[in-house]
Formats: structure tokens, C-alpha cells, sequence
């Protein structure tokens, strides 16, 4: 589920560089990607993927729009990170993004639509927690589609993580988690694998 790794830390440069790309960047892409996470089209994705919704864990995505307290998740990408992680890190990645958390104080519970492993570097923890979940029994027969809010009162926490800044750790993002109890920005990098 999840692991701290022995990478080379982020150069202070890169860091202030993602900072800075954070600021530049929040307010442009908090709208493109709040929709991103309500957009008909990934409904209709997660439908055509998955047509039984009923025998579904999660919901709409729509229905978390609402839920008091939501942060807004957003990414952007910086051709700087990406070189750095293949120069340092590794090379075999799909995509590497910059991610940030804010504006709310919970991500809903969810697994991943296309990457199956996430290798994370936290420049600023948002002095949050990292959560696991399974299925409540009664709900261990439904599927849990990626993309969907998984509604708490259908999960049972497993593991509770503070992540440390400044580290790399691995995420096994088919297991069902979220991010809880945020008191600021959250920022860090992502490097998706399939």
C-alpha cells in the first residue's frame, strides 16, 4: 500500500521552481480540473468501462461536488521535473505531474483511473493524512470503479499515514485512499506508472 523509498531528494532550485509553478498556476487550472473530476465524458468513460454501475462501489463524482469541505485537486505538468525525474529517478514512467490539494480539507476516497502505482515527493505535507480503506462487508460484493466517490459510510479504514515531506514514497493507488484533514496546500510530485 505504501512505502518510503531511497531517491535522490529534490534539488532546492526544482523545489522553488514547483512553488513558484503552483502560484502561477492555482487559479488557472483550479477550474479545468474541478471539472475535469465532474465531466460528463469520464462519467461516460467509467460507464462504458464499467456498464453494471449498480453492482459499483462508488458514485458520481457529481455527488462530491457538494460534500462540505472538498478541496479541489489540481496538476500541471514542468518539462524541468519531468527531465530531472528521468535523469534521477527513473525513465519507464507514463507521465510525471506536479499535484496540488487546496481550497478544502479532504480528497474523496477513490482508486485511480489509468495508473496502477504512484511514486510521490511531498514538498508540502498540508499537515494531512493519507488514508486506506476496504469494503464494510456488506459491501464487499460491489466493485470499486476508479474515478468514483466512494462514499465513507460504505468503507472501513485500514492504514492512516502522515507522509513526511522531503521523501519519495510509493502509493498503491488500485487500493481504495484518500487525503483527509488538510490545513493548507498540499503540494508535491507525481509520477504515474501503468
Amino acid at each position: 500500500m505504501f512505502e518510503y523509498l531511497d531517491y535522490p531528494l529534490i534539488p532546492l532550485d526544482l523545489k522553488d521552481h514547483i512553488v513558484d509553478l503552483a502560484f502561477k498556476n492555482s487559479s488557472r487550472q483550479i477550474d479545468r480540473f474541478k471539472k475535469f473530476y465532474i465531466d460528463d465524458r469520464i462519467e461516460s468513460a467509467i460507464d462504458d468501462k464499467y456498464p453494471n454501475i449498480e453492482i459499483g462501489l462508488g458514485i458520481s463524482p457529481k455527488e462530491a461536488e457538494n460534500i462540505s469541505g472538498m478541496c479541489i485537486m489540481t496538476m500541471f505538468q514542468s518539462d524541468e521535473v519531468t527531465n530531472w525525474i528521468r535523469k534521477n529517478i527513473t525513465d519507464s514512467f507514463m507521465a510525471v505531474h506536479i499535484q496540488s490539494f487546496d481550497h478544502g480539507s479532504l480528497f474523496f476516497p477513490h482508486i485511480d483511473l489509468v495508473r496502477t502505482k504512484a511514486l510521490n515527493y511531498l514538498i508540502e505535507s498540508g499537515d494531512a493524512d493519507t488514508l486506506f480503506f476496504e469494503p464494510l462487508e456488506e459491501f464487499k460484493n460491489l466493485i470499486p470503479q476508479p474515478s468514483t466517490y466512494i462514499p465513507h459510510n460504505r468503507i472501513k479504514e485500514i492504514k492512516k499515514i502522515k507522509i513526511e515531506t522531503n521523501r519519495w514514497h510509493q502509493l498503491d493507488v488500485n487500493k481504495i485512499h484518500n487525503v483527509e484533514n488538510i490545513k493548507s496546500r498540499r503540494l508535491a510530485i507525481t509520477v504515474s506508472f501503468v
